[in-house]
């Protein structure tokens, strides 16, 4: 029997407030376009960030570990703050679909958010413990996925998003953390630079093995943006390292196990504190990666964008961060 896809809504005038269980969120809608006209598609990435709430800084590792634990049944007591990503991707036109009177006649209806985030805390705690061999079983990972759909809210309109959409979940700690602890699925905006570039050449031996750095998410680099009245935006420059999680819980054969591979999905990607990821490559999906690389290892060696971020929730970029930006000194 077939599956029933999931269905997400992004409700485009509500981009903050609490779920049913009160945890807050705040999410945003980017609008990317390529650099070079008419190589890729437009594309929007769709934000949903949630705040864990309370101070979990300066918890060790253990401890943090029995949070993600019990936060499998208890949800609130996720220790990170957790960013889910959606977008909708095609090579050609996307097809939207007014769903509107199936949503009113409950014909459609949406998965709720704190089981959305739900399935985000179970598959964060598989991709960051699973490949250290801490669990009890061998669990397949599921933090890049492609089986929820997208439904948009404008007004009082239902759409769906008819098109292939990749779903990712990660979680943002802006604690330092030693780099072998880095995992498939963490933001750490706070962690050292592994330059993508430099990494691939193999000018840069990074702090333990190497081989403990593959299959993870590592920082470029990091870069201020000067905007107006000494106020200035950073961006956090990430890439996936390598193609494949070559982890298992027992031995060290490395890459035979389907189940512990992971496409890099979105590939390069640029992070904002408090708005989200807002850009990356998506060449997995452009450049038709094959089951052994990454197109962007392959073709895209280097840190480098092919697309440039237009607007941040219908606005355009620039003026988004700087009316932002007004309001603060410093990051945001």
């Amino acid at each position: 029997m077939a599956i029933q896809p999931q269905y997400i809504l992004f409700d485009k005038s509500n981009l903050s407030g609490a779920t049913a269980k009160g945890i807050p969120f705040k999410n945003a809608y980017i609008d990317i376009k390529p650099k070079k006209r008419g190589e890729f598609a437009d594309l929007t990435i769709y934000n949903f960030k949630f705040s864990h709430g309370y101070q979990t800084r300066y918890l060790d590792n253990k401890q943090v570990f029995q949070h993600w634990q019990k936060s499998l049944k208890e949800l609130h007591f996720f220790p990170k703050n957790i960013l889910i990503t959606m977008t909708p991707l095609t090579r050609d036109k996307f097809k939207r679909v007014d769903v509107t009177d199936q949503v009113n006649r409950g014909e459609l209806q949406f998965t709720e958010a704190d089981s959305l985030l739900k399935s985000a805390v179970k598959e964060i705690f598989y991709g960051i413990y699973a490949p250290l061999g801490v669990l009890d079983w061998d669990q397949e990972l599921k933090i890049k996925r492609l089986d929820f759909r997208l439904v948009l809210k404008e007004r009082d309109r239902y759409f769906l998003i008819d098109n292939e959409t990749l779903t990712e979940f990660y979680y943002v700690d802006f604690k330092p953390i030693y780099p072998d602890l880095l995992t498939t699925c963490g933001i750490h905006p706070a962690t050292r630079n592994e330059q993508k570039a430099a990494f691939i050449k193999g000018n840069v031996v990074p702090t333990g093995h190497g081989k403990n750095l593959y299959g993870k998410i590592l920082k470029d680099s990091a870069l201020n943006i000067d905007l107006k009245e000494n106020r200035y935006v950073r961006f956090y420059h990430f890439w996936t390292n390598s193609y494949v999680l070559s982890f298992y819980k027992y031995g060290d054969r490395w890459g035979q196990d389907r189940a512990w591979w992971v496409d890099s999905g979105i590939g390069d990607f640029v992070y904002v504190e408090s708005i989200g990821i807002i850009n990356g490559n998506f060449l997995d999906y452009f450049r038709k990666a094959l089951p052994t690389y990454s197109a962007d290892a392959k073709t895209n060696p280097q840190f480098h964008l092919y697309f440039e971020t237009a607007r941040i929730n219908g606005v355009k970029a620039r003026d988004y961060l700087q009316r932002y930006a007004s309001s603060k000194k410093g990051f945001f």
